[in-house]
């Protein structure tokens, strides 16, 4: 693979160099005169660029779309373009006349767009629907298709919930609407559900996002967080064509945190003992000069590389697209990587003008190689386990990997992180089938009636080992084995028929009616084992001791019966009104099924007649629209006991181990669907032949019902909160999405950006109490709360005050037990003259006061240049490393921020003293640690070059371009953490923009080709 990337690049490259000689033309110069109009409506074109293929001269047209034109001779090629319509080249030949008809471009008014079951024109969308060419897509370097679509759509929230490779993304469409499951539904080809992430974004023909209720409720039961369509690529009437890409790249870290070095670790230590009247470990501090740096070490220069081939043709009853995918990327962490492998085959065979069948196949294999990542402690976090590790300690020490030599080497900050990225095996291995069938009939004419049948498998298979070791001081003499496999297997069924005619010129009616079935199956099994007579002999049975072993099981099924009306006068007043109808097994006897209607209305005024005479005006329309959705992302047997079977209850007084069955879970026989309600105002405009394209919306989104957790008494023996619809969410936000095109000569651009700001608000809690986030930090300490009145996950410590200079001020303060001259003054919120746990309150939210994107395209001849930047401003984020970093105690490295430590007083009022045991608790979570998350960031930069037509016809391709590109290039921020991007951990609501000690998003660097034949 590397020879044929190799000799494409040189091939290429020769190209380029023999292509800017050009071609020599008759030197027999002649003038040409024309006409130019729009091949659909016969109307001339004015302003209509015209230039000589290859050189700066030209012209335009006048008013009437005339034109006049001295050319070299008969072999010129005039290139005629139009902002909206198709570029169209033309040889002048014998000529003297042209009459040049332009075809208008798909992509403006007449764009078809694909809605739930169906399509419609983009004239006639009466709904919030965001749609991202499939070019764009193709232009990222990404393993996730979310990630190609970060800043690109208005009202679209994407944050990687880690930088590792084949890590999670966290999306939310128009805000957070629950304290559970908040993702959006994924479309298929059709067919809700799937795996996103072993889609080939080289595959995409379409993407598409419903974003109101009008467009989203026709999914009903899973519609309340958004719809996200996508449509793979399909064949082509035409010969067979062959399409070829290669990326490689090489990522890095983007950012490094500024530690301490071996000195200055030493010096803080010797301060903080002597600060506790302890003895001094280091004699001369000096003499360490800068030590390890930990961050290198752990990181490295990572390769990526990816591949994709495909064969795409077809005749007028036979089109077919086969495709296969190969990406690899190295983590830029030591002991991380991902590498999936995917094949698509795509095809569509009309038997005869009545019936067609389809069939959409996708394979895909992925394996993820990780590291620990999930809590800020040495231990259990390589990262934050690389920034304590001690820069006294060396990486590797008389041949094997070292250790600290005695606790002044900070021998509880955890093992060399290093070794355990090396020596740690882990792998998470995915398979996944994709099956996609259907059948369409045409019994009469403009009735389609297709029935589609959808199976989706997969398979997962999880091993971690890790042996034992003895670096220094730190040890692990136990090997560890865990294994987990899983599987689900799921289908759908839908069969939908839809109608379309115009009646009297002036009504165009479209029905749709369908129903749908789908059922699900996940189990998976978990074990762990410790103790191997041979650490090379890594499976449960060679183990000497099983530690657990637990079983699960859940099914689901789901039906519904749907239908849709689109109704437009005259191409002018539109109307579209959905209903379904979803019963699902998630939910007790009274409460399985929920209607979910919706409607919306627009109106085009750019076709009333008071608006007919501003030429400028192509399109404006206002859209309203209203509807209910549902969510039913809220696990299974809810309405009823669960059952826990363990091998290890311990009963009777002799604590004797045995196995048994007990309830885990309080049943709620009446828990029914989250329904959310949107109410949508938009509006859209184009203007000048669709060079300057706008679209706002202002919405109203309304969660009801939403699931609460009860809280119960621990001594109660059940694990898990019972569930109540008690809840309610409000989403109130602005959206706008514009961009301008136009061309002069040679050189075409446009510029776009979109824009969005959403407040979230909790209206009810069913009364009940505050809503905590799950334990992530301390014991008992929980970061977020989620209260009536505020917004979700808001986080929640204690407010300070700065330092105390002296001990008059201690004195004078509200009892803190423990304070001292040089310790942090934590706020008396409640009044009561003490500083304990009732003086916690909000101190932050995550949710930002806006977020934009701005997308730039050029080109210029052959050469492309696509820039897209995204940020956020106004959201602050939790960052728990200010614990174990910026702690003036403990023996682990600090960062470089505690040199400007208080020392005496006013030497400093926000670093607090050292100390060696820290008895004011300067380190408890408070606005310490709560950060400006807003930044600015070029998320991709990308210049192409692409082969003219004669040089094509040289090396006997179609299509042939070479490319360079960067991700995360650059980032503007004030967050002092790796990367102000934080998503949410565990994917749960109410943990989002806490920064555990995240894989950091790195930056990369890429060449690729792209081959046609």
């Amino acid at each position: 693979m590397r020879i044929l990337g190799n000799l494409l690049f040189i091939l290429l490259v020769w190209g380029m160099a023999v292509d800017a000689h050009g071609q020599d033309s008759e030197n027999s110069e002649i003038t040409v005169t024309g006409r130019v109009t729009d091949s659909e409506s016969g109307e001339t074109l004015p302003g209509v660029n015209i230039v000589i293929k290859g050189t700066l001269n030209g012209t335009t047209t006048n008013l009437d779309g005339e034109f006049t034109l001295r050319v070299p001779g008969s072999n010129t090629i005039l290139v005629f373009s139009y902002v909206g319509f198709e570029t169209q080249e033309i040889t002048v030949g014998s000529q003297e006349y042209l009459d040049v008809k332009l075809v208008e471009r798909i992509g403006s008014l007449s764009e078809v767009v694909v809605v739930g079951y169906g399509t419609q024109r983009r004239m006639e969308v009466t709904s919030s629907i965001s749609s991202v060419p499939a070019t764009e897509i193709a232009q990222q370097t990404t393993t996730n298709l979310n990630q190609a679509l970060q800043g690109r759509v208005a009202g679209v929230n994407i944050t990687q919930n880690s930088g590792a490779p084949g890590a999670g993304i966290s999306v939310d469409v128009r805000g957070i609407g629950t304290i559970g499951n908040s993702s959006p539904l994924y479309v298929i080809d059709g067919i809700p559900g799937g795996d996103i992430n072993s889609i080939n974004p080289q595959n995409i023909k379409s993407i598409e996002i419903l974003k109101d209720a009008s467009a989203a409720a026709i999914y009903g039961a899973n519609g309340a967080n958004g719809v996200v369509l996508v449509t793979t690529k399909g064949g082509t009437i035409g010969e067979a064509q062959i399409d070829f890409d290669m990326t490689r790249g090489i990522q890095q870290l983007s950012n490094k945190m500024d530690m301490l070095n071996a000195e200055q670790y030493a010096r803080m230590q010797n301060e903080a003992r002597a600060a506790s009247g302890l003895e001094t470990y280091w004699d001369n501090p000096s003499s360490l000069g800068k030590g390890t740096d930990w961050q290198d070490e752990l990181s490295q220069n990572a390769v990526m590389q990816k591949y994709n081939l495909s064969v795409s043709g077809g005749t007028e009853d036979l089109q077919y697209f086969v495709s296969g995918g190969y990406y690899d990327q190295e983590g830029v962490l030591v002991g991380s990587g991902f590498e999936r492998g995917s094949i698509q085959a795509n095809a569509d065979y009309k038997i005869n003008d009545y019936f067609k069948i389809g069939n959409r196949l996708s394979l895909a294999r992925t394996n993820q190689a990780s590291i620990p990542e999930d809590y800020p402690f040495a231990t259990d976090n390589r990262i934050v386990g690389a920034l304590e590790m001690s820069p006294t300690v060396p990486v590797f020490r008389d041949g094997q990997y070292a250790g600290p030599l005695g606790d002044f080497e900070g021998s509880s900050q955890g093992p060399n992180p290093v070794g355990l990225a090396v020596i740690n095996d882990v792998e998470n291995k995915v398979s996944n089938v994709v099956n996609r069938a259907y059948i369409e009939i045409t019994p009469i004419e403009n009735l389609i009636i297709k029935s589609e049948l959808g199976v989706d498998y997969t398979d997962g298979n999880y091993f971690e080992f890790n042996p034992t070791y003895r670096w220094g001081i730190t040890s692990s003499s136990i090997a560890q084995l865990y294994r987990g496999s899983s599987n689900s297997f799921g289908w759908t069924s839908q069969t939908t028929a839809r109608y379309q005619d115009t009646f009297k010129q002036y009504h165009d009616v479209n029905f749709l009616a369908g129903f749908s079935v789908s059922e699900s199956r996940y189990e998976s099994i978990d074990a762990s084992a410790q103790g191997f007579i041979s650490e090379k002999v890594r499976v449960l049975s060679a183990a000497d001791q099983i530690n657990s072993l637990s079983e699960f099981v859940e099914e689901e099924a789901m039906i519904g019966y749907f239908g849709r009306i689109n109704y437009a006068f005259d191409s002018k007043y539109l109307f579209t009104g959905n209903v379904r109808v979803d019963g699902s097994s998630k939910f007790g006897e009274g409460n399985r099924y929920g209607v979910f209607p919706s409607f919306s209305v627009g109106w085009r005024l750019s076709e009333e007649q008071f608006l007919s005479d501003i030429n400028a005006l192509d399109d404006l329309k206002l859209r309203v629209s209203w509807g209910k959705s549902g969510n039913s992302q809220i696990g299974n047997y809810n309405y009823a006991t669960r059952l826990n079977l363990s091998q290890y209850y311990v009963f009777g007084s002799g604590q004797e181990i045995v196995p048994g069955v007990a309830p885990n879970s309080v049943p709620n026989k009446d828990v029914k669907w989250e329904t959310t309600t949107q109410t949508n105002i938009g509006v859209d405009l184009a203007l000048f032949q669709d060079k300057i394209n706008f679209t706002a919306d202002y919405f109203i989104k309304n969660t009801t019902d939403m699931l609460v957790p009860v809280p119960i008494p621990s001594s109660s023996g059940i694990t898990e909160a019972p569930y109540q619809n008690a809840g309610e969410i409000e989403n109130k936000g602005l959206e706008i999405a514009m961009f301008y095109q136009n061309s002069v000569g040679d050189f075409y651009y446009k510029i776009g950006g979109n824009f969005s700001a959403i407040s979230n608000e909790v209206l009810d809690l069913g009364g009940g109490l505050p809503v905590p986030s799950p334990i992530l930090y301390r014991e008992s300490v929980r970061l977020t709360r989620t209260e009536k009145g505020r917004s979700v996950g808001e986080f929640y410590g204690y407010k300070t005050d700065g330092i105390f200079q002296n001990q008059s001020e201690v004195d004078s303060h509200a009892d803190q037990p423990g304070a001292a001259p040089g310790d942090i003054r934590f706020v008396d919120v409640n009044g009561d003259g003490v500083i304990n746990d009732s003086d916690r309150t909000y101190i932050g939210s995550p949710i930002p006061d806006f977020q934009y994107g701005i997308n730039a395209n050029f080109s210029y001849k052959n050469f492309d240049l696509n820039m897209l930047f995204s940020g956020v401003q106004g959201n602050k984020l939790m960052n728990t490393m200010g614990y174990r970093l910026l702690n003036g105690s403990h023996i682990g490295n600090k960062m470089a921020g505690v040199l400007d430590r208080w020392t005496g007083p006013g030497t400093s009022n926000e670093m607090p003293r050292l100390t060696w045991n820290d008895p004011n608790d300067n380190a408890r979570i408070s606005d310490r640690y709560v950060e400006d998350g807003s930044y600015f960031r070029l998320k991709n930069i990308l210049l192409a070059y692409n082969l003219s037509e004669s040089m094509l016809e040289k090396i006997g391709a179609r299509s042939a371009r070479i490319f360079v590109s960067a991700r995360n290039l650059f980032t503007i921020t004030d967050y002092s953490g790796f990367d102000p991007e934080l998503g949410k951990v565990d994917n749960n609501n109410l943990n989002y923009g806490i920064d555990m000690g995240n894989y950091p998003v790195p930056r990369s660097f890429n060449i690729g080709v792209s081959l046609g034949l």
